[in-house]
């Protein structure tokens, strides 16, 4: 088989290529055409996001007249694209990237966020429904598929359309009101069943798992999803989301918990970060842009194959002035580009350590330093959801009264902080993995024992304001509240009121494995307390941490955090010494309830000292 010329670009001018898709239909093989463009000049074109899929499986596509392998399922989207009577002008990375070129596809791969950025529209393509993939018939007649199979289809996107209608909950064809007509009953129907399960395989294509898509879906002036013969705008996701979790916490709150487990989904973060109008990226959600730290926190949960490429995969998204020391070079190792990510964060000026917080510190892998996140770790959606809602909620904190400290990093592997002891860890309880009611309720068992007090079905006012009754369930949802179903705030009194009251409700419907109604406490609570565990202090102080963290682990007030920091020793006192050497292994971060707000270093006791991670 021949291959393609591709003729050098000239990577200073920003040339690129673009494909020319020619008309055509079910079942003739792709015909394309190359050509050089330059991305100063007035192009119009779609750009085309993808999962590539086993490398090993591929099609052929005739380019320029010559054979060349495509994988299989590019093949298949471009054969949904394609025109009858019309030509496509196309970006699309296997073809209009010379593969064999390796300096050529790292030159190409950092114009990426320019070239989505700049095309008219993009196409992303999800696959094809699962019932039709499967089908004998597929790889031989995809006409005769299309005829007698879809026709018989369920829309993937109907889910989708109601939320984005604004449609509550109880208008789903599973919800039926009893004779009252003030209630409704979960009834598990044929016909909803078809719906969710085509749903949920739209939301299970291997594209939402792809760490490219981030730049790809986010940085387009517009876009759709494609699914065979489906098509939804990607605003049409944007809307239903926003109008599904305002839902889910208010109206129909009391619906939502007598959803099954099974029915319970998160929405991608690409679609949440996502925004509604239509210069999109000329203020990339204002937040995030020149925040390095939230993009690559944000979808880490998403897969490649290149693990350098979860650093190299978002350039495209964030502000290079601020980053410019960070530029594409594969011949780095993961190690390399993990530690200059996160020396470029630490380093930016802020005085901030709030790139310290979250999950992937203390990694055993690529060899790291325990304060550099892992960030080819993969977390579960659940969990990216829960911590971005912590990373919310650190600045409502004050933990180091207001410090700003600039990190020094030496040899690359050792950061240099100052800060004040706290205390130490004495004993850490069981930890909340899944969102199981009657999981959570026995590690609330558990956590009540830790905290020598007990979890009534009745709870009185006087129980509830004892000293130590009141700081465990305050500890649990983080001294924090949901307002809206997107504003935290710090809890007032008359929130605490209203938590003693709704405390016995939740106990009772964890106790008979039900999920308690969606208020806005129990959102709090998940929020804080998924993937964490109660922990008791030497002084008799309680807190939440990670549940790697083991007791004589040491709480500090590091200068410029506004949450207490984690450090196990590295070394116990010396023999003969009364004095440690204040190298740590970083261990995250985590709730100290009564030093949240400076408490520390306004006690003229306290001592600032400098500590190195390592």
């Amino acid at each position: 088989m021949s291959s393609v010329y591709y003729e050098n670009l000239d990577r200073d001018r920003r040339a690129i290529r673009i494909l020319k898709l020619l008309p055509g239909s079910w079942p003739t093989r792709i015909h394309c055409q190359l050509k050089r463009v330059l991305l100063t000049d007035t192009v119009v074109y779609e750009a085309v996001s993808y999962a590539w899929g086993d490398p090993n499986n591929t099609k052929t596509v005739l380019v320029e007249g010559i054979e060349m392998q495509v994988p299989c399922n590019l093949e298949t989207c471009l054969q949904h694209l394609r025109k009858p009577n019309e030509a496509l002008q196309l970006w699309v990375d296997a073809l209009c990237i010379n593969q064999q070129d390796l300096r050529e596809k790292e030159c190409q791969i950092g114009m990426m966020g320019e070239i989505f950025r700049r095309c008219t529209s993009a196409y992303i393509w999800l696959g094809v429904p699962t019932t039709i993939e499967s089908s004998s018939k597929f790889h031989l007649e995809l006409k005769e598929i299309s005829k007698e199979t879809i026709k018989h289809q369920i829309d993937p996107f109907t889910i989708i359309y109601h939320f984005a209608g604004n449609q509550h909950l109880h208008e789903l064809s599973c919800f039926r009101s009893e004779p009252s007509k003030e209630h409704f009953l979960f009834c598990e129907d044929r016909t909803f069943k078809r719906i969710w399960e085509s749903f949920k395989d739209a939301l299970q294509k291997p594209w939402w798992s792809r760490f490219w898509c981030v730049q790809e879906c986010l940085l387009p002036s517009s876009a759709v999803v494609v699914l065979g013969q489906w098509r939804v705008p990607w605003k049409t996701l944007k809307i239903c989301q926003m109008n599904y979790e305002r839902h889910i916490t208010s109206c129909c709150a009391e619906l939502s918990g007598l959803m099954p487990v099974e029915y319970i989904f998160y929405p991608d973060m690409t679609v949440v970060k996502a925004q509604l109008d239509s210069s999109h990226m000329s203020c990339i959600f204002s937040d995030i842009s020149s925040n390095l730290d939230l993009l690559l926190r944000s979808f880490r949960y998403k897969a490649c194959q290149d693990p350098r490429d979860k650093v190299y995969g978002i350039l495209g998204l964030i502000d290079r002035s601020k980053y410019f020391d960070l530029v594409i070079d594969y011949s780095l190792s993961t190690t390399v580009v993990y530690i200059n990510a996160m020396s470029a964060m630490l380093l930016d000026g802020s005085g901030d350590l709030r790139c310290l917080t979250g999950l992937g510190f203390n990694s055993h892998e690529y060899d790291l330093p325990s304060w550099v996140r892992n960030f080819g770790a993969c977390p579960d959606l659940g969990s990216v959801s829960h911590e971005l809602t912590r990373y919310q909620s650190y600045i409502l904190y004050n933990a180091s009264n207001s410090t700003n400290y600039i990190p020094v990093i030496r040899n690359k592997t050792l950061l240099c902080l100052s800060g004040n002891l706290i205390d130490k860890i004495h004993r850490v309880g069981k930890s909340i993995e899944h969102r199981s009611w009657q999981h959570i309720h026995n590690v609330l068992q558990n956590w009540s024992v830790l905290a020598e007090v007990h979890i009534p079905t009745d709870m009185s006012s006087d129980y509830f304001y004892e000293s130590k009754v009141n700081a465990f369930w305050r500890t649990i949802v983080g001294d924090m509240l949901f307002e809206s179903e997107q504003l935290l705030r710090r809890t007032n009194t008359e929130d605490l009121e209203a938590l003693r009251l709704w405390i016995p409700k939740m106990v009772m419907s964890m106790k008979t494995g039900v999920e308690p109604p969606l208020e806005a406490w129990l959102t709090t609570m998940i929020s804080f307390t998924y993937g964490r565990a109660l922990f008791l202090t030497e002084k008799g102080h309680l807190g939440l941490c990670y549940p790697d963290c083991r007791p004589g682990d040491e709480l500090w007030a590091l200068h410029g955090g506004r949450v207490p920091f984690i450090l196990m020793p590295k070394h116990h006192l010396r023999e003969g010494s009364m004095q440690n050497d204040h190298q740590y292994k970083f261990m995250g971060e985590g709730y100290l309830h009564g030093f949240m707000d400076g408490e520390i270093l306004q006690d003229s006791f306290s001592q600032t000292e400098e500590v190195t991670l390592w």
